[in-house]
């Protein structure tokens, strides 16, 4: 494949948009998300009670149109300490009212009262308590995000159709796709991620480094959807493929001799379909699955050595997400409220995506 065609593939799979819908189905609920910040509201949640003792001071701040990325080099400057020493679990949405943990350096000897009494309280962001414990938070270190959020603008809809889309998401889920903001505001993250692993573009070890080759992983794992959408295998199983249990998150290769019998389980709705998000240490079967899986690699001329040199270890996704709770209601004709809670590292604007509803901020 050329690559100007590589590009256009990249620049396709960075459009979230435009992605397969699980439910082609449903109908346009249409409507604006994030035309306020107060209409977009989220609070993160740890994995573990924090100890009260050790040299980390955990903080959690609740934020409004500001990135996490501008409020740890503000809290880093406040402090004059390293930005990297800013340690935070995920980044939360820039436009709307957001609460999430971030830990800093605090030695026993320092008095955490007069460590927050230098942080103080910024023009977008307020401290709403804070705790020492024993480690560094870090990338991954959230039990779900709880979402608060209303949409406005909508199309007209009976509550009782609301209320079966919202039951169908529920029990089916949504495409587990990466939102928009993965790959920067001019879509340009994933083709720079694509330099950087294939030695085209040199860049120190780092945060932006790694955002980078995040965002061209995360357009692999949508050009997976989309071949295997092409395929008609989006919403199937095949040997080869790596699934994932629903009760108990564990995962198997798919073999063939064992087809039938794990094709009756997927259709019965107790495996997900996992994809690539791709790395030297990520897992993989043997058949046509994972023959779809390797052609992508071919493509784009990469191999495991160079992912390796980068210490991208790759990891499987599922496929769908399934919210863990999740309430609607019509607050008037044109105006619904959602509310939900999600696994880390999943996008509630992928929930929304699903059900054309387009993104404002």
């Amino acid at each position: 494949m050329s690559e100007e065609k590589l590009n256009e593939y990249l620049t396709l799979a960075s459009e979230t948009e435009k992605l397969p819908k699980v439910h082609p189905d449903f109908p346009a609920l249409g409507g604006d998300l994030k035309t306020q910040a107060e209409d977009f509201v989220v609070d993160e949640e740890l994995p573990y009670e924090l100890s009260g003792e050790g040299e980390h001071l955990f903080i959690q701040v609740t934020k409004k149109n500001m990135t996490t990325l501008d409020l740890q080099q503000e809290i880093s400057d406040r402090l004059n300490i390293p930005k990297i020493s800013v340690g935070f679990a995920g980044l939360k949405d820039k436009v709307g009212v957001t609460t999430q943990w971030f830990s800093l350096p605090c030695p026993i000897k320092d008095d955490a009262d007069a460590f927050m009494v230098r942080l103080g309280e910024g023009d977008h962001w307020q401290v709403k308590q804070y705790k020492r414990h024993i480690n560094k938070l870090k990338t991954a270190h959230v039990k779900t995000n709880a979402f608060d959020i209303v949409l406005r603008n909508c199309n007209p809809i009976s509550n009782e159709t609301l209320q079966n889309i919202a039951d169908k998401i529920l029990n089916q889920g949504y495409l587990n796709a990466f939102g928009n903001q993965r790959f920067g505001r001019y879509k340009d993250n994933a083709h720079a991620g694509l330099q950087v692993i294939l030695g085209k573009k040199r860049m120190r070890k780092g945060n932006k480094r790694q955002l980078l080759c995040n965002a061209f992983q995360s357009a692999l794992f949508h050009v997976w959807i989309m071949k295997r959408h092409e395929l008609g295998a989006l919403n199937d199983i095949l040997p080869g493929d790596v699934v994932q249990k629903v009760e108990t998150n564990g995962m198997f290769e798919v073999e063939e001799e064992n087809f039938a019998n794990e094709k009756a389980r997927f259709d019965a709705g107790e495996l997900y379909l996992t994809g690539p998000i791709f790395g030297f240490k990520m897992r993989q079967g043997e058949g046509a699955g994972a023959n779809i899986e390797n052609e992508i690699l071919t493509e784009f001329g990469i191999n495991k050595q160079q992912l390796k040199q980068l210490r991208l270890t790759g990891t499987r996704r599922a496929l769908l997400e399934r919210p863990h709770t999740l309430k609607v209601e019509l607050l008037d004709e044109h105006t619904q409220r959602w509310q939900f809670s999600l696994n880390s590292g999943t996008y509630a604007t992928m929930l929304f995506s699903e059900l054309g509803i387009q993104v404002k901020g």
